[in-house]
């Protein structure tokens, strides 16, 4: 989700900056007063321009590295998942399926949901968690 409003949000910062381009040089009609204050300022002009622009992309890479470092670590958590589920008994399945059902049931209670709501919500969380323990 981040990587779907960041990335195209530094890209547009990117690509508008660069779409400034470089200051215009100072043309030889400028009187000699005129210009040593005036080029003074447009050789810092594109200095600060690439400033923000390198930034950005530093932001970017920085934004990248660390959304690929949260799927790494996701991906960790499924497989420490995966061999926890594979780890686990028969009666620590169904101890899990049970414990599931009451966090339901429970949490319809306390929304003040109805007795059929409350057993359609147990219900619910019943069937998700055989079916993600490979049961029924």
């Amino acid at each position: 989700m981040n990587t779907k409003i960041l990335l195209p949000a530094a890209l547009a910062a990117f690509l508008a900056l660069a779409a400034c381009g470089d200051a215009p040089a100072p043309t030889s009609e400028a009187t000699e007063s005129e210009t040593p204050t005036v080029s003074e300022p447009e050789t810092e002009a594109p200095v600060s321009a690439a400033a923000p622009a390198d930034e950005a992309m530093d932001s970017a890479q920085d934004a990248m590295q660390a959304v690929q470092s949260q799927m790494g670590a996701m991906q960790q958590q499924v497989e420490a998942a995966r061999d926890q589920l594979q780890s686990m008994s028969d009666t620590d399945k169904q101890a899990a399926v049970a414990e599931a059902r009451k966090a339901a049931e429970d949490a319809a209670r306390a929304a003040g949901l109805g007795d059929d709501q409350i057993r359609q919500a147990g219900d619910a969380a019943e069937t998700a968690a055989k079916q993600a323990m490979g049961g029924e």
